[in-house]
């Protein structure tokens, strides 16, 4: 390793120290950013849950607020259904969705296994729209739903359910509503607590009472919601290269300073 004389080694400390302060600044202020898009978007499922978001809508269409039925989730669907139980393998013939994939209302498909199952891989397969509830995780993340959009052929495990919803509700509507701030308080109310996880079944998640406004209003409501998201996902990208800037400017900093190239005046 270099070894500079001692006053330099000083004077390089502090000037790193002084950099990666105000590096650390920045970081803090990108994670402001992403706090800040997290709280816009529960506010605005919150105003989706209570029929603030379309009210000018309404208005403009002549529609009441009236017009909206609560029912609770059990009734707007065909089933709740559990899924598959056998164990995935690392390749195979179908991909397996697990509660890990289900991040931000959406399936990424990080880490995936497949089945060669046959009888699962008939019984457990989705279609474009099937809406997956995820009914055991830990108590921060249990309840978390997100929309599966047909990427590929797939069957989801048995930790989730698949929400069955019939011709009352729009796939991407119901997505919008069980990620909300609303569902989220009702998950917390009816979830047991065991060791480092917690548990929703199909009964009590089926209790929760959602508003059913007409198709029309739906077909609204994901439209507005996903142009905000669209715009937020630029927010998140533009974020998330700041913040790997500042990890390069912090390496390149370090590695002028290991080379001795650090204008220190």
């Amino acid at each position: 390793m270099p070894l500079p004389p001692f006053e330099v080694q000083k004077g390089i400390a502090a000037f790193i120290n002084k950099e990666f302060s105000s590096l650390d600044e920045a970081k803090e202020q990108v994670y402001s950013v992403l706090d800040s898009s997290e709280e816009r978007k529960q506010s605005i499922l919150h105003k989706t849950f209570t029929g603030e978001l379309t009210e000018k809508w309404r208005a403009i269409n002549n529609i009441s607020i009236s017009s909206w039925k609560h029912k609770p989730l059990i009734d707007v669907c065909s089933g709740l259904k559990y899924g598959t139980l056998s164990k995935s393998v690392k390749q195979g013939k179908i991909a397996v969705v697990r509660m890990g994939n289900l991040q931000h209302g959406e399936i990424e498909w990080n880490d995936p296994v497949y089945s060669n199952n046959e009888a699962d891989n008939e019984k457990y397969k989705l279609k474009d729209g099937d809406v997956l509830f995820n009914r055991t995780n830990s108590p921060e993340l249990v309840g978390k739903t997100s929309i599966y959009r047909g990427q590929q052929p797939t069957i989801y495990a048995g930790y989730l359910i698949k929400l069955d919803y019939g011709d009352e509700l729009i796939g991407e509507y119901l997505n919008f509503i069980m990620n909300s701030p609303e569902a989220k308080k009702f998950c917390n109310s009816v979830k047991t607590d065991g060791v480092n996880q917690s548990n929703i079944s199909a009964k009590k998640i089926g209790e929760f009472v959602i508003p059913v406004p007409a198709i029309a209003e739906q077909e609204e409501i994901v439209k507005i919601v996903n142009q905000y998201v669209k715009h937020e996902n630029y927010a998140t990208d533009a974020t998330d290269q700041v913040e790997e800037q500042i990890e390069q400017t912090r390496k390149s900093i370090l590695s002028q300073a290991f080379h001795g190239e650090l204008n220190l005046k």
